[in-house]
């Protein structure tokens, strides 16, 4: 019987090719990771130039202006004000203050163009006609300018004229009937 011989191992050989690709892949991958973060920053660097990408959500944006107006009928309303070149989108008003009884809601979509003033109409409930005028009112203000949207918290110092002229005239009514 042929005696039996152990099975031959080859060692594995690399082939000088293979061994060069072996050492240029991790370079590659180096060299395509400096050239992905060197485009980001290109990228990132393009986009510092430009402004905010919108307004506060505590804070109407700069250059529009909230402010409350009596129109005739004693009707309220609040006017938005937007000296910006763009237009602004105002859905809904809220109005506080001891005079107005309760909070009031005006919640129709108004769209301010730029350079322009809109009023957005707040009906009023019920007058506290004992109730003072001499804090400033507060207000809500919710708003889309742009790509950005908010709620902005404002006070409207000055309004107490507004709401002294519509208790006259509404408190002046109910006394006399």
């Amino acid at each position: 019987m042929p005696a039996r011989t152990a099975p031959v191992r080859m060692a594995s050989v690399r082939t000088a090719s293979a061994r060069t690709a072996a050492v240029r892949a991790p370079l590659v991958r180096a060299a395509l990771g400096a050239v992905a973060l060197a485009a980001s920053a290109v990228v990132l660097s393009a986009c510092a130039g430009l402004p905010a990408p919108g307004p506060s959500a505590t804070a109407l944006p700069q250059g529009i202006r909230a402010y409350l107006v009596v129109n005739d009928g004693n009707e309220l309303a609040m006017a938005i004000n937007n000296t910006t070149d763009e237009s602004v989108s105002v859905s809904r008003v809220r109005l506080r203050a001891p005079a107005l009884g309760s909070i009031l809601v005006g919640s129709t979509e108004t769209e301010v163009p730029a350079h322009e003033t809109r009023q957005v109409r707040v009906p009023v409930s019920d007058l506290d006609c004992d109730a003072s005028t001499t804090s400033d009112p507060t207000a809500s203000v919710q708003f889309t300018w742009g790509a950005a949207s908010g709620v902005a918290a404002i006070t409207l110092t000055g309004a107490q004229g507004a709401l002294d002229k519509l208790l006259s005239a509404e408190c002046h009514t109910e006394a006399t009937r």
